[in-house]
């Protein structure tokens, strides 16, 4: 999720992932946030400032993927609010991002409290 556009970085991620570029095919999409989603409320989504939703996919096996994708995301880094739980792919060992200290926090305390013994552990943890 980015907390605004940058369009140089986001030419160069066009530029890199196209199929000259990258050697396998990937899906770029970028979606424009705000409405509903902006509006503050007391639950587990975070990032709500958030301006614009940046989806990449590529059919490459996990380790090619990771060598073309994570380049690109790296351009967007200084844009990057964080990461949003619902459209992350093919990305189950990477937790960071998803929630920011507040939301990973009030989380963390829920799931001691009602899952102490660990039973919902096939999803990206929230352990504090």
């Amino acid at each position: 999720m980015l907390g605004e556009w940058d369009l140089d970085a986001v030419a160069e991620v066009l530029r890199r992932t196209g199929p000259k570029a990258a050697g396998a095919m990937c899906v770029v999409q970028v979606s424009q946030l705000g409405g509903a989603l902006a509006r503050p409320a007391a639950d587990s989504v975070p990032y709500r400032e958030g301006a614009f939703l940046v989806r990449m996919l590529t059919m490459a096996d996990r380790e090619r993927a990771r060598e073309i994708l994570d380049p690109a995301f790296e351009l967007l880094a200084p844009v990057t609010l964080g990461r949003a739980v619902n459209f992350v792919f093919g990305a189950g060992d990477r937790g960071a991002g998803l929630y920011d200290a507040g939301t990973r926090k009030r989380l963390a305390g829920i799931k001691s409290r009602y899952d102490p013994a660990s039973l919902f552990r096939g999803n990206y943890g929230v352990s504090g």
